[in-house]
């Protein structure tokens, strides 16, 4: 999506204050949940030889993109550099941004960080929501166990999962840079005010390197509601972070899981653990969904 079609779907105006709350709600999500789920994999995962065909055919997909060092290492990587930009991210908005922020009056920088904020919520939630998806694959093809996909996750999840797959990617590589790299391609980007009739022009003129720095033009879809309908929703953003918080534990319980199955000690009781939290997960999940429709 073009930086212009981008600001057309925003709200006619946002708070400099929301916006920061935004997007401390989005760094504490990253380091408390993501960032834990992806330490508590890397030492199972770390060298680890995918069985399952689904990791087989993703990882094979995401080396491509994100090179080879392994995609849990890589993501984690990627994690811990973006929580880094945040705070950079941050400054800059505290020192650029006035009070209010009227969309038709942004600039190409302004738009840029706006929209670099949404793909980074959508980094954070995917990972997390691919931690346990990769875990429940590799944990199926062990014959002890019953795990399925199919028993894990609703049919939905599974779409999201392989739908969004090599969008992830995609942002993934895009904005996983170091802090200073990603500071550094935020400050080329105009700051110009965004105007559809002359954007093809400027474009022309600048470079995409300049007026689309951090190349978000995949970005195709709403990441986060609050920058398309003006104002934050404290219940949305409380349900996401329980959410956020359940699933890290769903990724502990099922690499437990996993190891005992290694070791060839299946735990039913641990099993049954993780077949609750699997309910409380997607009530969670259900109700973000509710509310997320509600409002688009």
């Amino acid at each position: 999506m073009k930086v212009e079609q981008y600001i057309a779907t925003l709200a006619p105006s946002l708070r400099k204050d929301k916006i920061l709350d935004d997007l401390g709600v989005v760094r504490k999500s990253l380091k408390d949940t993501t960032i834990p789920a992806y330490e508590t994999l890397d030492s199972l995962f770390g060298k680890w030889k995918w069985q399952s065909p689904e990791m087989k055919t993703m990882s094979t997909s995401f080396g491509r993109l994100a090179g080879n060092k392994g995609v849990v290492p890589t993501i984690l990587e990627a994690m811990n550099n973006t929580a880094k930009a945040l705070d950079i991210v941050e400054a800059i908005i505290i020192q650029q941004f006035n009070e209010e922020v009227v969309s038709t009056a942004l600039t190409y920088k302004k738009a840029t960080i706006l929209q670099y904020l949404e793909a980074v919520s959508f980094l954070s939630t995917f990972a997390r929501k691919f931690a346990n998806f990769l875990l429940v694959a590799e944990t199926a093809t062990f014959p002890d166990s019953d795990v399925t996909l199919q028993t894990s996750f609703a049919p939905a999840e599974i779409s999201y999962i392989q739908d969004k797959f090599l969008m992830f990617a995609q942002a993934l590589v895009a904005l996983s840079g170091k802090p200073e790299d990603i500071e550094k391609r935020l400050n080329e980007s105009p700051d110009v005010v965004v105007k559809a009739a002359s954007a093809g022009a400027l474009e022309q003129t600048l470079g995409k390197t300049k007026t689309d720095p951090m190349k978000l033009n995949f970005i195709s879809s709403t990441w986060n509601i609050f920058h398309h309908i003006g104002k934050a929703i404290a219940e949305w953003q409380v349900s996401k972070y329980n959410g956020a918080k359940e699933e890290l534990q769903l990724v502990q319980m099922r690499k437990l899981y996993l190891e005992k199955l290694q070791a060839k000690k299946p735990d039913a009781a641990l099993a049954h653990e993780i077949e609750y939290m699997e309910g409380r997960v997607q009530n969670i999940n259900a109700k973000i969904a509710k509310m997320e429709a509600d409002y688009a």
